[in-house]
Order: C-alpha cells, then structure tokens, then sequence
C-alpha cells in the first residue's frame, strides 16, 4: 500500500477540493506507464485521443514520442500519466523521467516530456479531450504531487492554455515556477493563396524578382526537376543522401547539432519510414542535369507542412539551391491544400523571406516546495564556490603582476 505524508495528502485534498466534483470519482482511474510494452500498446488509443485535441501536431503523435524513446531516450525512465473515465482515455501527459545531473547543475530527478532533447520537438503539450479539462487536469496535477518531482518542460507555446493552466494551479499549491522565452517558429499561412497571390504578399524587395531570376538561370542551365520521395527504396536514398550533404556542409562550421550521433540518425530513418506509411512524409530532392544538388525533409501533418531539416550540395551553392527548393516545395504545399508552411525553431533570418507570423516558445520549470528549499541551497553553494573561484583568481593575477614588477 502506498502511504503519503501529511505534506502529500494535504496537496492532493487542496487539488481535488478545487475542482467541480460533478462528475463521478468512482468512473475515474489514473495509472503512470512505465514500461515500454504498454506504451507501444497505447498507439491507437493515444493517436485517437489526440486527434480530438486542439493542440494536435506532428511531435505529439504516438509514432513521433515512441520512435524517440526507443532510440534517444538514453537513462530517462517512462513515466506518461494517463487518465481514464470509466474505459475511455480522456488525457494523458506524455512524460519521462530524467536522472539528476550535476553537469547540467541538476542535481535532482525531473519530469520532462518525451521527445525533448536534441531531436527538436516544438509544440510540447499534455493531451486532454475537450470537455474534460478540468477533471483530467485534477487527476494529472494529484499524481504530480504524489510523485514529488519538478518539471522541467521546454518549447511550451506560449499561448498554450493547457499549460498556462497547469502552471497556474500548481503555484496556487505553493510551487514555485520559472518561465523564459527560449525561441521563435516562424511560419507563413498558405490557406487562401495561389502561388501567384504567396508571392504577391511577400515583401517585393526581398524575393519575387530575384526568384524569378534564380529560376530563370537555374532553367537555363540545367533540366530542373523536384523529386519527391514515394517509395521505400526511394525513402533510403534520399535519406542517405540529406544526411552525407548535411553533414559535409556542416563539417565546415564546426560540426552538425541536428544529426550528429547514430541515435539520431536512426531515429530519423524509422520515424521518416513510419511516417512515409501514415502518408505524412514530403521528402523532396532537387535534381540538376540529374544530379542531386538540394534536399527538403518536410512533413505534412493535419494540412501543415513542418520544415524539418535540408541539405545542399555545395558544388551549385551559386545558383542558390536553397531558396529554389525552397520555393518549388512551398508551391507544392499550396496545390497539396495546406493551410500553413510552419518553419518551426530557430529564426534564422531565412525563415522571415517567407514567413510573417511567428511563435514563441518558452521552457517552464515548476518546483514542489520541499524541492524549493533544496534549489535555495544549491544556489548557495555555488555562489559559495564561485567566490572562492573569483578570489583565488584574483590572487593569482596578483601574484603574477607583483613577480612582473
């Protein structure tokens, strides 16, 4: 039998008092899935949950969380609360737990979403079936508080109100939180627009006619085609190629952040085979004179087209291949009915050539009172350390300056 203290039974009765209590308890289970049988079994459930989800996008499918617990969850441990009402799935906050780590000073264990990391997951979320809101939050906010751990979730949306909520009810229980703006998905809305009527709307001084002109060369000197990939044979190659091109261009600037490790790369290899099979995949390859000189590695999901990743042969950097395939994958993306091309983190001034709407992303980390203590004192003993630091560098510069003079 479980037994909490008077500190956890206290946060659980301050949490379910806070709710309309309506609808009946006895319908209502919660359980925390911590082995990876149970969550390959909970595809069809998890992907229909979402669905009916506001917040539904390409990182928070089933296919996009499992294939990154198989291949880059590294020490995390599962812990994705889901929550039920009589046999249907009415939420599910899609968690792992992370070991401390005094590398990245912290020291203690925290709740994360799955998918974090270096793999680039934007949009994170918990899932929770409209109408249901207030209980699921009740449910997932009491098993937070029974397990005690902070949260340490990233690339939020700002405007989420799911997390807003959450953040909200965990302060009015005497958490602590802190909140920053870590970055900005630019995108452009395509919904309404012809290829002709996109460009209209871009700022004339930056793209049309240079465009035009590009395309124009491009014509000239070569037979252009835009090859999208179809198959599983075509699927490998192109994958093989984006990589080798991706990473001889970024051996130049000091290596890759996006596909530099094999875990990664063999994630990409399964979830782009996964999602070339559910009709999501828009994997293109500009060809020049038959040799490939650019790579797109696009999804669309839900009539958005995700920009996730490109390559470029640098044998026709000249002819500006990356705004080409670009432009030919964005045209594609208005006859293919999408509503919005979503460049997603990173606003690299590229993006804004394009786009003229973005989002901003936060991290959020939000710590139980007892953890508030010992974060003070961890403070303290750096700010401890970092003064012996500072004199001691201090002195030494003496020392040398007096041995100078």
């Amino acid at each position: 039998m479980t037994t909490f203290s008077q500190y956890e039974t206290a946060v659980i009765e301050r949490v379910e008092n806070g709710f309309d209590s309506a609808a009946s308890l006895a319908s209502i289970s919660t359980e925390i899935i911590t082995d990876t049988d149970q969550f390959r079994d909970l595809r069809r459930e998890w992907n229909g949950l979402l669905q009916a989800c506001a917040g539904d996008c390409l990182f928070l499918t089933w296919e996009w969380a499992y294939n990154w617990w198989l291949h880059l969850a590294g020490t995390r441990k599962l812990h994705i609360i889901i929550v039920r009402r009589d046999d249907r799935l009415i939420a599910l906050a899609p968690l792992v737990l992370r070991p401390g780590s005094f590398k990245r000073l912290m020291p203690w264990r925290a709740l994360e979403f799955l998918a974090s990391g270096s793999v680039g997951s934007d949009y994170m979320s918990f899932l929770i079936r409209p109408g249901f809101e207030e209980i699921s939050m009740r449910e997932i906010i009491a098993s937070l508080a029974r397990s005690d751990y902070m949260l340490d979730l990233v690339r939020i949306e700002k405007s989420s109100p799911l997390m807003a909520d959450l953040a909200n009810k965990l302060k009015q229980m005497g958490w602590a939180s802190t909140g920053e703006t870590t970055n900005y998905s630019p995108y452009c809305i395509l919904k309404g627009h012809t290829w002709d009527s996109f460009l209209d709307s871009l700022n004339p001084s930056s793209h049309p006619m240079t465009l035009t002109r590009m395309l124009r060369r491009l014509h000239k000197d070569f037979e252009v085609k835009l090859h999208r990939v179809e198959t599983e044979p075509e699927r490998e190659w192109a994958m093989d190629l984006m990589i080798r091109l991706h990473l001889e261009r970024w051996s130049e600037k000091g290596g890759s952040t996006a596909l530099h490790s094999q875990a990664l790369i063999d994630f990409h290899q399964t979830f782009s085979r996964a999602s070339l099979n559910a009709g999501w995949l828009r994997f293109y390859t500009l060809m020049l004179d038959g040799i490939p000189a650019a790579s797109l590695y696009v999804f669309k999901y839900r009539n958005v087209y995700y920009h996730y990743q490109s390559a470029l042969n640098r044998d026709f950097s000249k002819y500006s291949v990356g705004t080409v395939i670009l432009a030919m994958v964005i045209k594609q993306a208005i006859e293919d009915g999408a509503t919005e091309f979503d460049f997603l983190h990173d606003n690299e001034p590229y993006k804004y050539l394009w786009a003229r709407q973005e989002r901003e992303l936060i991290r959020l980390e939000l710590y139980p009172q007892r953890k508030i203590v010992n974060v003070y004192k961890l403070a303290q003993v750096f700010k401890h350390w970092i003064k012996l630091l500072a004199a001691k560098t201090s002195s030494y510069q003496h020392k040398t300056h007096d041995r100078a003079s």
